[in-house]
């Protein structure tokens, strides 16, 4: 494991998960005031999206290198 700022990076496999702790507390604060909000859509001009490109509520990033 791995940090820079406010972002943490962790191996996984062989590949490479991280997250901003700043987006990632400000997302489960807004989401703990308005529980019936459903998971964030993928921001535009993403790659679509298979199982090991993370959670689809965008809580991590994976990066395959």
């Amino acid at each position: 494991m791995a940090r820079r700022g406010t972002e943490i990076f962790v191996v996984v496999g062989k590949y490479i998960r991280w997250t901003d702790l700043v987006s990632l507390k400000d997302d489960y604060e807004e989401q703990s005031q308005t529980p019936s909000k459903k998971a964030r859509p993928p921001s535009e001009g993403t790659k679509s999206r298979n199982e090991d490109d993370g959670p689809e509520d965008g809580s991590y990033r994976v990066w395959k290198g």
